[in-house]
């Protein structure tokens, strides 16, 4: 047993709410006992209240129902809440994942990054921006993503800064 903290926030009328003696009820969710029935919870401030839940067991799976009393209107009295237990999470992180990441994002494939404003299509764009395709017409140079799509141009100058086509000097995105 590791203990943990219940919190919540009570409101009247959307203003936090101070003065409140507001109560707890936790039920064990596999065995359907209420192991917390109407126990007090400290204030912090600001409409912020606690309650230490020292038979916590991070293996249980609880549900919380915190009641701020019958001072505050009905649509704000009650809060509920539940944790979640390490084996209800489908995807969890281990610390090879994690280690893992930062391999799997720097090494990821250039190619095929395509959804429009994702960080993906913006690291393709820079690439075909880079290294993709492009195409003079007057004085711009075109640059087009692997599907021929416009991603981006540049107005082309010359040394003196003059608008040109032949003797390219500088390129200025537009």
């Amino acid at each position: 047993m590791v203990g943990r903290w219940i919190t919540a926030f009570f409101t009247e009328f959307g203003w936090p709410k101070l003065g409140l003696a507001p109560v707890v009820d936790v039920w064990d969710t596999a065995t359907n006992v209420q192991v917390i029935i109407a126990q007090p919870m400290l204030q912090v401030g600001g409409g912020h209240y606690k309650y230490w839940f020292a038979a916590y067991d991070d293996t249980k799976a609880y549900q919380i129902r915190c009641d701020g009393g019958v001072a505050l209107p009905v649509g704000e009295r009650y809060k509920e809440g539940a944790n979640v237990v390490d084996d209800q999470i489908n995807d969890k992180a281990t610390t090879t994942d994690v280690n893992a990441v930062p391999g799997a994002v720097w090494d990821e494939a250039v190619g095929g990054h395509n959804i429009a404003n994702t960080f993906g299509q913006r690291v393709e764009d820079g690439y075909q921006w880079q290294f993709g395709e492009w195409q003079v017409i007057g004085n711009q140079i075109i640059f087009r993503d692997n599907l021929g799509n416009e991603i981006g141009r540049c107005d082309l100058f010359d040394q003196a800064g003059n608008p040109t086509m032949v003797n390219v000097f500088r390129r200025v995105p537009i």
